[in-house]
Formats: C-alpha cells, sequence, structure tokens
C-alpha cells in the first residue's frame, strides 16, 4: 500500500512540473453531432480540443461579413454573428440608427421651413436698389474717389428689385470702397438667390443701408454697427434656421459614426467570439482493477 501511495505522489508530482502526456496516450477522433472534435489523452493528460458546428445556425461566423453587414445597416451584423437571434447590440445600434435618421429628417425639414421664411422676409424688406441708392448717397463719406454710375440699371416697378441693378458694377464699386480703410466694406454681395446672399444681408452692418426701416442709417452707424430693428429681427430668423441646420448636420455625422462603429464593433466581437482559450486542471479516478487512482489532468479547449 506504501509503494502504491508513493507512487501516485511521484506522478502527481511530474504532471504538475511537466504537464506532459504519458506513453500510453492516444488520439481518437468521434463522429456524428460532435464532428470535428479531436481528443487527446492519456494517465497525464494535456486535451485539445478543436470544435466546428456541422449546422449552419451553429457555425463559426466570418468576421469580415459582420462587419459589412453593420457598415450597410447597423446592429446587422450583431444580429449575423449571434445566429439571427434577438440581442441588445443588434437593437441598440438598429435604434440610434432610426432615432439619427429621425432627428436628421426632421430638422432639416425644419430648418428648410425656417429658410423659406426668412428669404421672404428678406425678399420684402431688403432691396438691393436701395442698397445702390444708399451708397451713392453716402459716397463722399465712404470714399469720394469712386464711379457709382451704372449700378441701377432701370427703374421699372414691375421688375424685382435684383434684376434692376448690374451686379458687375455694384461689386466693383464695393470693391472700390473697400479699398479705402475704415469705411466697413468687407464684403462683395453675391447674386440673389445665391445662399451667401440671404446670409450676407443679416449679417454684415456693411448692408445695413437696404432695410426698409433705414433710412437714419449713416456711415458712423455702420462703423459702429448701429443697423435698424429689421435687420436684427432678420437676424435672428436666420441664425435660429442655422441652428437646426447644425443640429441635422450634427445627426448625419452621428449616422456615419453608428454605422463605422458598429461595423468595427460587429467584426471584433464577431472575431473574439470564435477564437476562444479556456484551460482547466481536474482530478480524475481512474480504476486500476482494485484499487482506484488519481491523475491529475489539464484540459486546454480552443474553439476556432
Amino acid at each position: 500500500m506504501t509503494q502504491i501511495f508513493g507512487h501516485m505522489i511521484v506522478k502527481i508530482v511530474f504532471a504538475l512540473l511537466v504537464l506532459a502526456p504519458s506513453v500510453s496516450g492516444q488520439w481518437r477522433s468521434t463522429t456524428g453531432a460532435s464532428k470535428g472534435v479531436t481528443l487527446f489523452t492519456g494517465d497525464l493528460t494535456r486535451e485539445l480540443r478543436l470544435q466546428e458546428a456541422v449546422n449552419q445556425e451553429s457555425a463559426p461566423r466570418s468576421p469580415l461579413v459582420a462587419g459589412l453587414l453593420s457598415a450597410a445597416v447597423p446592429g446587422l451584423g450583431q444580429a449575423y454573428a449571434e445566429d439571427w437571434t434577438f440581442n441588445w447590440r443588434s437593437a441598440a445600434y438598429a435604434a440610434a440608427e432610426v432615432a439619427l435618421w429621425t432627428a436628421a429628417i426632421s430638422y432639416n425639414s425644419k430648418a428648410d421651413a425656417r429658410t423659406d421664411e426668412f428669404e421672404r422676409f428678406a425678399d420684402a424688406h431688403w432691396d438691393v436698389t436701395r442698397y445702390a441708392a444708399w451708397i451713392q448717397a453716402n459716397i463722399g463719406e465712404l470714399n469720394s474717389g469712386t464711379n457709382t454710375s451704372g449700378m441701377i440699371v432701370s427703374i421699372d416697378p414691375a421688375l424685382p428689385p435684383w434684376e434692376r441693378v448690374s451686379w458687375i458694377r455694384i461689386n466693383k464699386v464695393e470693391e472700390d470702397i473697400g479699398q479705402r480703410s475704415g469705411t466697413g466694406f468687407t464684403h462683395r454681395l453675391p447674386r440673389r438667390p445665391e445662399q451667401q446672399y440671404y446670409e450676407l444681408i443679416g449679417k454684415y452692418a456693411q448692408y445695413g443701408g437696404g432695410w426698409d426701416d433705414a433710412g437714419y442709417f449713416t456711415p458712423v452707424d455702420l462703423l459702429t454697427d448701429q443697423v435698424s430693428p429689421r435687420f436684427l429681427e432678420y437676424s435672428r430668423m436666420r441664425g435660429r434656421a442655422n441652428d437646426l441646420y447644425s443640429v441635422a448636420t450634427t445627426a448625419s455625422y452621428l449616422i456615419v459614426a453608428n454605422h463605422v462603429i458598429s461595423a468595427l464593433e460587429a467584426a471584433w466581437s464577431t472575431s473574439r467570439a470564435h477564437r476562444t482559450l479556456e484551460a482547466r486542471a481536474e482530478i480524475r479516478s481512474i480504476d486500476r482493477g482494485g484499487w482506484s487512482e488519481r491523475v491529475p489532468h489539464l484540459v486546454l479547449t480552443a474553439e476556432l
């Protein structure tokens, strides 16, 4: 009995130090539901199990496919990786996509409506012919050497104001005045209906003389930004529209980010899910024909 006990102690120590398979170990393969399972075992065992599922539902998923699916539709790659079953990650990315698209479309629509509103307000209360006339009336203080003729080409009231002026002449006059320092003329008026036309007339005091309540507006007011109430009202309207566009733009950036993050996360998590390594040690009882021997085992499980 003492010899048996001593023999067992030697084998346990040897197993813990070396963890090598014994000469009596053997390879064996099994088929059926566990096709592809390969075990190596012995009295002192290091076991490696590589398992591949035989049906489509449990087959390892491709990280590339998962990433491409989520790049197209956020959350789809996560659903693919989870065998198309419901999971919170897939639902979270899909919900974020719906919410962000809803916000982008909604705020962009609101911004378009506000833009139409302030553009109608500008057409009703800001007049490019009034702006040109204001320049002519104040040219002595602005730049007496500038030739302002030819800016207004028609006085036909049947034509809208923007068709009664020469934009080339107006921009040339603005350029000439702007060359003299201290005039406040820093920009050139874009043609209507360019977006910058509506932007500038409510942003820079240079265009303050074109508003219908700016009869008192002088070059001194221009330099001190003493613009009319109509100018300020329009500026606030334009600012509110721009704020709405900013929210819509931010939502569109987040939509792109949601696609990218979802794709990367789907590929990464799919890759990790099918590349795991687990190790565990255990003592197994082996029947020796009349007596039992406890043998240490080390089991390594790798899933690819």
